[in-house]
């Protein structure tokens, strides 16, 4: 990895109360404290180059992205109907960046339409500088 990028792990693993659309998965950076949204400071960027989520049938997640006017989405990974659940998709060299600043920060959000339902997040990638 190049000078002046830190790695970062991040891993969140939650149950759904219910179907209701939209909980903000909690969310572990590097081992710390579970938090949502992750906060991106002023001269920094968070570049996500991996993602994986897992979940049941039919479950989607959404990244997304404030920069202080509002959450919006960037990304949505969307389990398919299938009949083995639950089932695990990965996304590979993505590349996101996020450039930081002071009202930056980036959530996970998911629903189950299938009802309680455990779901796991990860996302690996690195911060600069």
């Amino acid at each position: 990895m190049a000078e002046n990028k830190t790695p970062v792990s991040i891993t969140g693993d939650f149950t759904t109360p219910d179907a209701t659309p939209d909980y903000a998965i909690p969310l572990v950076v590097n081992g710390a404290a579970a938090t949502s949204p992750i906060p991106v400071p002023a001269g920094t960027e968070h570049i996500i180059s991996d993602v994986a989520v897992c979940g049941g049938s039919g479950a989607e997640f959404r990244l997304q992205q404030d920069n202080g006017g509002g959450f919006f989405d960037i990304g949505l990974f969307a389990i398919p109907g299938l009949p083995v659940s639950p089932t695990r998709l990965y996304t590979t060299r993505i590349g996101w960046t996020i450039a930081g600043g002071a009202s930056v920060a980036f959530r996970m959000l998911t629903t189950t339409p299938g009802g309680a339902t455990r779901v796991t997040v990860t996302l690996r990638g690195y911060v600069s500088p």
